[in-house]
């Protein structure tokens, strides 16, 4: 996913692919609609104004899940553009698909911001890479998920209704099921800032 203005995210993603061997399409990123963003009404764990940034984020993700569910594959791995991943990527994709094939609801997350944030490591080039079920895990920057589920995904957020990173809220609600890749083998490159973050003051909540 990436919006045309971020070239320089493009061009370290198109490196940071070839090194490890892997080559991927091209998604241009959904932009937040000025005119709508205050219908929103969002539930998550609490109902709070939205972040710039996130209805774009959110349309992006949600776009692609309609498009996976319109294809014929069993599955498929989706990336933002302010990712960093190990070389292990490769190998923990393999093993994401397997879960996928064997479990059409599954998203299985194999970034975790907030523990790479806070040092953990991503995983080495030859470490075992584990598939965990987890409840509640915030996680956008990659990810793998099967067709069915990318099908309920877009059904439920073309209206949309939380971030695009709050798997939990639609595990909770059966759309998904949710799996993590244990280590991580993605996680958010920290040179590239974040244009999510800033509060919509008027955001509506009736």
């Amino acid at each position: 996913i990436n919006v045309a203005e971020a070239a320089d995210r493009l061009e370290a993603q198109k490196a940071q692919f070839g090194r490890i061997g892997l080559s991927f399409e091209r998604f241009e990123a959904c932009r937040d609609d000025e005119r709508l963003v205050d219908r929103f009404r969002w539930w998550c764990a609490v109902l709070r104004p939205r972040v710039k940034g996130e209805v774009g984020c959110a349309r992006s993700h949600a776009t692609i899940c309609e498009k996976i569910a319109a294809d014929r594959e069993s599955c498929a791995a989706v990336f933002e553009d302010d990712i960093i991943c190990s070389e292990a990527l490769p190998r923990a994709l393999v093993t994401a698909e397997r879960k996928c094939e064997e479990d059409p609801l599954a998203v299985v997350l194999l970034a975790d911001h907030r523990r790479v944030k806070q040092g953990e490591r991503l995983a080495d080039k030859d470490a075992q890479i584990r598939i965990e079920s987890t409840d509640w895990d915030f996680c956008s920057e990659g990810y793998v998920i099967g067709r069915r589920a990318a099908a309920a995904l877009a059904r439920i957020q073309r209206r949309i209704r939380v971030p695009a990173d709050s798997w939990g809220y639609f595990r909770k609600k059966g759309h998904i099921r949710l799996y993590r890749a244990v280590p991580p083998v993605c996680g958010q490159d920290l040179r590239f800032v974040s244009s999510i973050g800033k509060r919509y003051v008027a955001a509506e909540h009736g």
